[in-house]
C-alpha cells in the first residue's frame, strides 16, 4: 500500500502538492497563533487597542510565514 501511495504521488505536479499543504497547514498556524493570543490576553497582557491590532497583526503574518515555510521547505 505505501510504495503504491508514494508512486501516486510522484505523478503530482508539484504546485498542486504546495498549494493542498499550504491550504492544510494555514487553519493549524492561525488557529495555534490565535490560542496563544488569546493565552496573553488571559494573562492580562496587550489588552489596549494597540496591543489588540499589535497581536493581530502578529498573528496574520505568522499564520502566512509559517504557512508558506512549511507547505514549501517540507
Amino acid at each position: 500500500v505505501t510504495e503504491s501511495l508514494v508512486s501516486a504521488l510522484q505523478q503530482v505536479p508539484l504546485p498542486m502538492i504546495i498549494s493542498a499543504k499550504a491550504l492544510l497547514s494555514f487553519p493549524f498556524f492561525y488557529h495555534s497563533l490565535n490560542g496563544i493570543r488569546h493565552l496573553i490576553w488571559d494573562c492580562g497582557w496587550a489588552l489596549s487597542l494597540r496591543g489588540c491590532y499589535l497581536t493581530g497583526w502578529m498573528v496574520n503574518g505568522g499564520t502566512i510565514l509559517g504557512s508558506l515555510v512549511v507547505s514549501t521547505l517540507l
